[in-house]
């Protein structure tokens, strides 16, 4: 695995390298081998685009604004928490995110604990503030924050 991912010198071949690396232990072998010799950056980057690549690796990778930016457009982000507040449109997060029980339920309680304290501050028991988040839901462009805090402040 480790030699693949050094031999990668294409995108292609460095996205077929970094399927290989599958398990937890797979992840600290490549954060380890990445510490003593930089990995060549196909495999980097075929690396930090897939969700499972631990933020403390991600970040290993690089930290220079044009690489996190090319990272958050490819779709990959820091976890369940991240996605539930800064991704959109808030109709599917949320769909998404109603799927986590069965789907990833190791991590859904992230996405939870990151919006319960909005939704505590801003709807609480307001029917109000709920019957707006209601009309507002299926035709809101932003995030959940946003979809939030708007029907909060509506209300």
């Amino acid at each position: 695995m480790l030699g693949a991912l050094r031999e990668g010198t294409s995108v292609r071949a460095a996205r077929t390298a970094a399927s290989m690396v599958l398990e937890r232990s797979d992840q600290q072998a490549v954060t380890e081998a990445d510490h003593d010799r930089p990995l060549p950056g196909y495999a980097r980057w075929g690396l930090s685009v897939r969700p499972d690549c631990p933020p403390a690796l991600r970040a290993q990778f690089g930290t220079h604004r044009r690489f996190t930016h090319r990272v958050e457009q490819a779709g990959a982000l820091d976890g369940p928490a991240d996605y539930a507040t800064s991704w959109g449109p808030a109709s599917h997060v949320l769909d998404v995110l109603s799927t986590g029980r069965p789907v990833f339920p190791a991590r859904v309680g992230e996405a939870q604990d990151a919006l319960r304290p909005l939704v505590r501050d801003h709807l609480a028991d307001r029917e109000d503030a709920w019957a707006v988040l209601a009309q507002l839901i299926d035709t809101f462009h932003g995030n959940a924050v946003e979809l939030v805090v708007t029907a909060g402040a509506i209300a």
